[in-house]
């Protein structure tokens, strides 16, 4: 992000700092996709994914009075966003629910069409998915590609992938 986004930044700090909720609004437009993005790597369920990411724009209400005004605000957001997803990574291993084995079987089948995201770059190119399935086809594959090699990787190498 460059300097304007920077100074949008800095203003909407500066209004949550005085009380304003509303300008918590600006801040969720410009985070919440990447760091749902962030979440999703490490817990691999985007509805997991989002609660971290709402409690985390929570969080940054309630402690923004701690953010140093001369820092950007985005490493430490990113750092609340992979502190409660650890936080709920915890709490899961110390009380788990569900067997992993079957949660990573259900994501491996279902995660590229579940966490397809629009507004990508690649959206800006002249061929769309919605014009070519043979596009879309080979997204799909890319995306559970990636996913499935995320599996494979340690919780430690994907929040080195993801922070």
């Amino acid at each position: 992000m460059g300097a304007a986004g920077a100074d949008m930044d800095a203003e909407s700090i500066r209004r949550c700092q005085q009380g304003d909720m509303s300008a918590l609004d600006d801040l969720v437009v410009r985070y919440q996709l990447p760091a749902v993005r962030v979440a999703y790597i490490l817990v691999r369920d985007r509805s997991i994914a989002e609660d971290i990411v709402q409690e985390s724009f929570l969080l940054v209400y309630r402690k923004c009075r701690q953010f140093r005004n001369n820092e950007p605000f985005a490493p430490w957001f990113y750092r609340i966003v992979l502190n409660r997803t650890r936080q709920h990574l915890r709490t899961v291993k110390r009380h788990p629910a569900y067997s992993l084995e079957g949660h990573l079987e259900r994501y491996r089948d279902h995660a590229p069409e579940e966490f397809h995201v629009s507004g990508t770059p690649s959206d800006q190119c002249t061929r769309t998915t919605e014009d070519d399935p043979a596009l879309r086809l080979e997204q799909a594959e890319v995306r559970a590609a990636v996913l499935a090699i995320l599996h494979t990787l340690t919780q430690k190498q994907r929040e080195v992938l993801a922070g």
